[in-house]
């Protein structure tokens, strides 16, 4: 997105989102220093009962919640601030107007209720309320993660309690185990003591016989529950999307407010 600014209309919006990127940035680095300090290990053992090789998670060291979780806060509020600016705009800038917000919601019978509610047919232009409605979460496939849908419930979750994470979040990596009959890898968030690898091997198999190669990519991941819509990414891969996408929308009602400047009330 091009931040220079200049005469966009929507030029507030273009601010917040710089601000949100800049706590990304932040958080991206705090992140990384986090993880170079190896916080996470695995233990190897083979169970000669059950021919089995087993590959347990250990946390070493806390993640720092606290301080995370104030930058994504943060993040997260910028983000929803420059979309309720577009709301706001739409509604006539008026800077009395304290209760206009920009809609984000995951069922046709909820937009319809709250545009009802707030009768908002007469606070926006009907091509604009038709505009805000066509990227509503509820108009995407289901299977498919939404990004405004995954702003809207961090956003509201931080306002009553500090945004945590898992201490793991096992994402990917590699694995050899030559002679193996089955393997069973998890991906994910996951506790310490979680058995991130599971190999078995044929009946009779000693130990000395048994040669694997596992590695695994950790990171970190909100809490179970904070997303309605586990995607299995960690929060470094989840904010940066969800920043993309409100550029996009953000460029989007650009395009659509200088084409028809009657949207402005």
């Amino acid at each position: 997105m091009d931040l220079t600014f200049g005469e966009s209309v929507l030029v507030e919006s273009r601010y917040k989102i710089a601000r949100a990127k800049e706590h990304d940035r932040i958080l991206y680095a705090e992140i990384r220093a986090f993880l170079d300090t190896q916080p996470y290990s695995f233990i190897e053992e083979y169970d000669d009962k059950q021919f089995t090789y087993f590959a347990t998670l250990k946390i070493g060291k806390p993640i720092p919640q606290i301080r995370l979780a104030l930058i994504i806060g943060d993040c997260v509020h910028n983000l929803r601030s420059a979309l309720d600016y577009i709301a706001w705009r739409l509604a006539g800038s008026n800077f009395a107007d304290r209760m206009t917000l920009f809609p984000i919601y995951k069922t046709k019978i909820g937009f319809d209720g709250m545009v009802k509610r707030r009768q908002l047919d007469h606070v926006f232009h009907p091509g604009a309320l038709n505009a805000i409605r066509d990227i509503q979460p509820y108009t995407r496939p289901q299977r498919e993660p939404n990004q405004l849908w995954f702003l809207q419930e961090l956003d509201a979750r931080d306002k009553h309690k500090l945004l945590t994470m898992t201490q793991a979040q096992s994402f990917g990596g590699s694995i050899g185990a030559p002679g193996s009959e089955h393997i069973q890898v998890a991906y994910g968030a996951q506790d310490d003591g979680a058995i991130l690898a599971k190999i078995r091997f044929p009946v009779g198999t000693q130990k000395s016989e048994v040669k694997v190669n596992f590695k695994s990519l950790l990171d970190i991941a909100f809490e179970r529950g904070i997303l309605e819509q586990d995607t299995g990414l960690p929060v470094n891969v989840h904010i940066p999307q969800i920043i993309q996408r409100v550029i996009d929308v953000v460029l989007t009602f650009e395009r659509m407010i200088t084409a028809n400047p009657d949207w402005i009330r």
